[in-house]
């Protein structure tokens, strides 16, 4: 139904489903290294995404996973 790569560290796609719409939004979060100002962008984006989504949608929020990030993940 929509594909929106919202900025290079997230992206929203959404499908059409039965009952519901499904709503996948993956973000590559930033370290606790990062500076606070890129960790609250990336959070403050995440909340303005939420008010894009119908709240009859079933919604999956991921980030990386082990394969994708390899040695640079988190635990």
């Amino acid at each position: 139904m929509r594909y929106w790569p919202v900025n290079e560290r997230i992206i929203m796609v959404q499908f059409s489903g039965q009952p519901r719409n499904i709503t996948v939004i993956h973000a590559y979060a930033p370290t606790t290294n990062a500076k606070d100002e890129t960790i609250e962008e990336v959070y403050t984006t995440l909340n303005g995404i939420k008010k894009e989504i119908s709240r009859h949608d079933v919604i999956i929020v991921g980030e990386g996973w082990k394969e994708v990030m390899g040695k640079y993940g988190y635990g």
